[in-house]
This record gives C-alpha cells, structure tokens and sequence, in this order.
C-alpha cells in the first residue's frame, strides 16, 4: 500500500447515514492514513503544510527533532512524514532497544541519547515534539540550551500530566507561540510568524560574518598585524595599527580611515600609507579559512551582518575564498549590530527567524532588544585540544588542529564526532610520531621506512608531507604490503617480496603491535638487529608466544610503553583502518609486486566510513606543507612521547570508533586468529 487514503468505507459516515436514513454520497472512502496515537501527526502535516507553502518549500524538506522516540512507525508523530514526504530529521530515544529498531527502519534519520545534540549542528528543524515520563523531564528538555535555540514551526508536547499544560502553553505563547492543536495526550504550538500571520516580509536567517562564517587561520587576529609588520620590515608597525584604530573608532570609520592616521602617526606619504593597508586586504586573503559548520547554514537570500571597517567588495572577495556559493545580502557599518541601529531597519523590511554570531552583545542581547533571537556560536574559539596545545606553547600546533577542525563539517553527529577524533586527536598522534620517527631513522641510519599495510596507509600520506616540508626525506617512506598472517605463513614469493623491500637498512613501521609477526618475518628470512617503529607497543599475546617464542630478531622502538595504562590499541587501529582488505600475499606482475587481499568481511556502511576517515584525514595533511610547525619539530623526543600518550588517553575515551568499528573489527580479528591456528 503506498497511498495516504485507504480505499475502505467510513465506518462513522455509514453509521450516521444509516441512523438519519440520509444515502451516503459516492464513494464513502476517507480513512487517512496516520501512525500517531490521536492523529497528531494529520494536524501537524496540515500547518506544515501551510506555513511551509508561504515559504516556498515543499514537505520533503522538513527537518524535525522527535524526543522519546519508542518505535519507529507504531504511535510515531514523525513517521507519517518520513513515509509520506521523504522527510528527514532526528530520533532521541534513552532506550537502547528502541534505538536499535529507530536506527534498522528509519534509515534517513540520525538516531541519538538525549544530550546527544550535536546531531542538531547544521539542520532546519520544523517540527519539535516531545515526549517525556513527568513535566520536569519534559521542561529540562525543552530547556536544554541547543534545543531552547531552535525556532521550529510547529512544538508538539506530550507531558502526561494535564496539570502542566497550562503552564507549558503559557510558556510558549511568551515565546510568540500560538496554540493550535490539542489531543487527549499532546498540545500542539505553531509559530504564527512562521506561518504568515499577515506578515508579508521576506523571511530570512542573518549572520555574522568573521568568526562566524569565516575565521583568520591565526587565532588572535592582531596577529594578522605581526605578519605585515615582518612582510613589510617596518619596526613597530603592528602597534602603531592597533593604535591608529583605537584612534578613529569613537565615530564610523573603514580601513582607508585607519591608514591615513597611521600614515599620519608614523610621518609616512599617504601612498605609503595606501601601500601598507593593501598589503592588510592580501594578508587577511591569504589568512581566510571558511568555517563550515556555520556556512552550510546559510541560504540564498540570508542576510550577512558585519560590524567590520573593511568594505563590501573585500568581505565579499573573503566569503567567497571561503567557500561561500549562496546568493546572500551584506550589510556592513562600523557599529550597526553593538548599537543596535541596524535591527529596527532590518525587521521593517525581513521577518529574520534567527540571527548567528560570536559576540553576546552584538549578536544575542542587541538583537533580542528589537525582537530578533539571537544566537551565539563558538565554534572559532579553540576546542580542548587546541587550547591544551595553546597552554603547552605549541601554538603550530593548535593552529593546525583548528583549521583542521574549522573546514571540516558532517551533519550527522555521530559521523561528526568520529571526525573529530580523527582530525583532533589520531591526526596529531601521527603527526608527532613522524617527527619521532624521521629522527629515528637518522640516528639508525635507516635506507627508507616501510609503512605497514593496513593501518599506516593514512599515515604514509602524512609523513611523506611532513617529510617532504622538513627537507628530511633523506630516508624515503614507502607503503608495505603485509599482515599478520602473511608475515608468518609467508611463502617463498612474500618471503622473496618481504626481503626485497626490507633491503638492508629499511625500517618498518606500524601503529601499534607486538612485534611478534614482524620478528618472526625476519628470523625466517636469517635477518637480525633490524629497527622496527611502533607508536604503540603492546605487550605479545600468550597464545602467540606458544606457537611461536618471539625471535630475536628486531629493536621495537616504540613512544607508548605496553605497560602504559588508560590506552586501548584497538582504538588506534579502528582510527587508522583502510578500506581495502588485509593482505594475503603478493604476487610478481610485469616486474613489480601486485597485492593479493583477503575476502573483506566488513559491511558497505564501515567500508564508507573507513573511505570518509582516510579522506579527512588527507585533507588535514594537505595543510601541513603551509603551516610553520617550527615549534613542534624541535620538540624532543620524550617530550613526543608525552604528548602522544596524553592524545591517545583523550582518543581512547571517545565513543565514536568503537561504536562505529569495533564489532566489524572483532569479527575479523576472531577470523585471523582462528586462521592463524590462535583459537578465536
């Protein structure tokens, strides 16, 4: 059945009829189709429909957050459109079984906890509804600071208690909320301004622009002044421009007015003057990097808002260096949003739902002054991470990682939070590895470095980088076919391969193991005394040593001791994993070697998500040969190993890559092992 009207008599209308002796009109067919437990879900399709129709948009784009979800169709206010309309949205449920069926049936949707709200990060969301045991679960809900932001159409609530209602309606109806629905169970609010109301203003969003829409890849953005001041060799310049700004800032002002009293200050020619303030628009060109989250959520016909003292021309030039493709207003004064001049005239002409901006002033309390909510991101400030890098004096590093973090977006929170630990934290942990191990491999003389197959494929990519920004590729690094169970049932071909690659000084290179098959490789091949370089060492399994005693054969150096706690190598590796399959073997093809792979027991959605890590991870790497990580590469080595093992904790205690990974990757470490005769 794929219809919303069920070809079926009405049974009411046939009663009636009958009763009132009155012949029903042809065809006396109307039950609508509906999953809610009172319908809810008809009256909430019905203003939808109608606000959504003054906006231009159709109910396929509907955005919703369903809280208390317990089954995907049955009693659902949300699957109606889900079915009906292809729409999409959030499903938080405490339950872990219903998360389970919510995540197996409603594929489009993202299934979260509650809390779990950086699933919201990036969505239109139209429809709100909640459902929740008592009145106080359901106002801490809807209270929670990232749900209290959103500004959806329609709210529909399910307290369970009826001695609420009165006061959720006189909550809402504050907060210009209309009530237009009521079932046994649920209120139901609508936002008149949303649904028109006789308002017949364009309806918009506006935003902020610098370190809302864009970012300065320099944190503190007088630091923009210290680049010009050493670009332009003018001792002193950097202060001088701070203070020729605090000297004209009482009235309006733009750039031009800043450098004619600089060019006056410092007794300069005015074209001096005009020299140095190109020299600013070309340097806050090249420092431009988008900030992703926030751009995706600007439309066409959005309202960008800055109070900045570079003109329209160079902010636009900035936005669409960042990335910005929409067709958007700009409205840019010295002091429109801090005084509060800009609003009165922006709502005679807009009906803005939201405004987004870093500062509380200018961006929230202004605006909510004439009317206009006000939202505050800081998303540019630094994350843990970066701030913990800051605190430490590696500001290279904490640059890196931000810019890393700032470009990057996903909207699905789970994906975002994977990504996230990628590009925070694994990231990192590689990028001090290769500064551990290029001095490695000049202190042991090592001819080249064999990045083992399949865990270092991301890492390759990254050292290579670094390797190649440093000047230090003296020891070239190239990517190592092997496995576990090729190393120690090799055959006379991967023996032949293996001794081939290894030459006489090549040093190989893992994320983390043992050792064990590496050293077991090497006695079959009659090889001893050769380096071996692991971030993580961990300690040989008993089962491994009872098939095989580890051989003598290799120096594990390693900057995570097994002994060291609150580390988990799985972790590592399911951060690192590649989507192709372990190696079986190789195979001599037309004078080189060609892999052959095992069956790859992985599902399509892990093999996606491990193509999505090695892609943001490049991305990150691709940063690397512009950034000046001076600091960091004469950072010594046991300061390296520190730094390492703080990540790795930090890593270790994200939940994304286990949830993501870990069942896939036990199943085939369970399948490896029985292979290899280790149990399983």
């Amino acid at each position: 059945m794929n219809a919303a009207v069920l070809a079926a008599p009405n049974v009411f209308v046939q009663y009636e009829c009958e009763r009132n002796q009155a012949a029903p009109a042809e065809p006396a067919q109307s039950l609508f189709e509906t999953y809610a437990r009172f319908h809810e879900d008809l009256i909430v399709e019905a203003l939808l429909r109608g606000a959504l129709s003054l906006q231009g948009r159709g109910l396929e784009s509907i955005g919703y957050l369903d809280i208390g979800a317990r089954h995907p169709i049955e009693h659902s206010t949300t699957y109606l459109l889900y079915r009906k309309w292809g729409a999409s949205g959030v499903l938080a449920s405490a339950d872990p079984a219903a998360r389970e069926a919510l995540s197996r049936v409603r594929e489009r949707d993202v299934v979260v906890e509650p809390g779990a709200w950086e699933a919201l990060a990036g969505r239109r969301i139209d429809l709100l509804s909640i459902e929740a045991a008592d009145a106080g679960a359901l106002l801490a809900l809807l209270e929670a600071p990232p749900v209290a932001a959103l500004r959806p159409v329609v709210i529909l609530l399910a307290p369970g208690d009826a001695a609420v209602e009165a006061g959720l309606a006189a909550r809402l109806q504050a907060q210009g909320y209309a009530l237009a629905g009521r079932t046994e169970a649920s209120l139901i609010f609508l936002d008149p301004a949303a649904a028109g109301a006789g308002d017949a203003r364009a309806r918009i969003n506006s935003f902020d622009v610098f370190d809302t829409l864009i970012a300065r890849r320099c944190i503190e953005p007088h630091r923009i002044f210290d680049q010009i001041e050493a670009a332009c060799s003018l001792a002193g310049f950097a202060a001088a421009r701070r203070a020729a700004e605090t000297a004209v800032a009482a009235g309006p002002y733009v750039l031009a007015d800043i450098y004619a009293r600089l060019a006056q200050d410092l007794g300069l020619p005015a074209a001096e003057g005009e020299r140095l303030m190109a020299l600013e628009i070309e340097a806050e060109l090249a420092a431009v990097m988008p900030i992703a989250e926030n751009l995706a959520q600007v439309r066409d016909g959005d309202l960008l808002i800055s109070d900045m003292y570079l003109g329209e021309e160079v902010i636009r030039r900035l936005l669409a260096k960042a990335g910005l493709d929409k067709t958007v207003g700009l409205s840019v004064s010295a002091h429109g949003k801090r005084s509060g001049e800009v609003w009165p005239k922006l709502k005679a002409e807009f009906h803005v739902g939201r405004h987004l901006g870093d500062n509380d002033h200018a961006d929230v309390v202004m605006p909510a002054r004439f009317g206009v909510r006000g939202v505050k991101s800081d998303v540019h400030a630094p994350s843990q991470v970066e701030a913990w890098c800051l605190n430490l004096g590696l500001r290279d590093m904490a640059e890196l990682l931000r810019e890393a973090r700032l470009t990057s977006w996903s909207t699905e929170g789970l994906t975002r939070r994977l990504q996230l630990a990628q590009l925070q934290l694994n990231f990192p942990i590689l990028l001090l590895s290769s500064v551990a191990l290029m001095r490695l491999a000049r202190e042991t003389g090592a001819s080249h470095l064999l990045f083992s197959s399949r865990d270092c494929r991301m890492w390759l990519g990254l050292h290579q980088a670094l390797a190649g920004k440093t000047g230090q590729a003296e020891a070239p690094a190239d990517y190592f076919y092997t496995s576990r169970r090729a190393r120690t049932e090799a055959s006379p071909g991967y023996l032949a391969y293996a001794r081939e690659r290894l030459g006489e000084r090549g040093l190989v290179v893992d994320v983390c193991g043992s050792g064990w098959s590496t050293q077991v490789l090497l006695d079959r091949l009659g090889l001893t005394g050769r380096e071996l370089f692991f971030v993580h060492q961990i300690a040989t399994p008993t089962a491994y040593e009872r098939k095989i005693p580890t051989p003598d054969t290799g120096r594990v150096h390693a900057l995570v001791e097994p002994t060291e706690t609150g580390v988990n190598n799985m972790v590592l590796e399911l951060c690192n994993t590649a989507a192709h399959a372990s190696v079986q073997g190789v195979t001599p093809m037309a004078g080189a070697w060609t892999p052959r792979f095992e069956p790859d027991p992985r599902p399509a959605s892990i093999l996606r998500l491990a193509e999505a890590q090695a892609r943001w991870f490049e991305t990150a790497a691709g940063l690397v040969p512009r950034a000046d990580l001076s600091r960091t590469l004469s950072l010594p080595t046991s300061d390296i190993a520190q730094l390492v093992l703080e990540l790795y904790r930090k890593l270790c205690q994200e939940p994304a890559p286990i949830h993501l990974f870990a069942d896939s990757h036990l199943a085939e470490d369970r399948e490896t092992m029985r292979a290899m005769g280790l149990g399983g």
